[in-house]
């Protein structure tokens, strides 16, 4: 099993557009797929920076082909709605991680 994490650093300021987006397009378009399942969105419990709260998106996949499959397929799409939503205001980074 293999989760799709990203981590988003989200200011204050655009937080509330960030999470509709995230809940009401974001999620919904990824588990559309079919490639993931089960999402889960946390807040990051470190302590904030100036540049706002950090939250972290996980989803599950089922092996690391899928999620290579999906990237090929959709990878693009995903980093351009999101360009498209939030430019440089929101930052974020995405890992890669195996269920032992």
């Amino acid at each position: 099993m293999i989760i799709f994490n990203t981590t988003y650093c989200v200011p204050e300021t655009v937080f509330e557009k960030w999470n509709g987006w995230v809940r009401g397009f974001h999620i919904p378009r990824m588990l559309e797929t079919g490639y993931f399942s089960e999402p889960r969105l946390c807040k990051v419990l470190a302590e904030a920076e100036d540049a706002g709260d950090s939250y972290s998106l996980q989803f599950q996949a089922e092996n690391m082909d899928t999620l290579l499959s999906w990237n090929e397929k959709f990878g693009k799409e995903s980093e351009n709605n999101f360009s498209r939503e939030f430019g440089t205001e929101v930052l974020y980074f995405s890992t890669i991680l195996e269920v032992l």
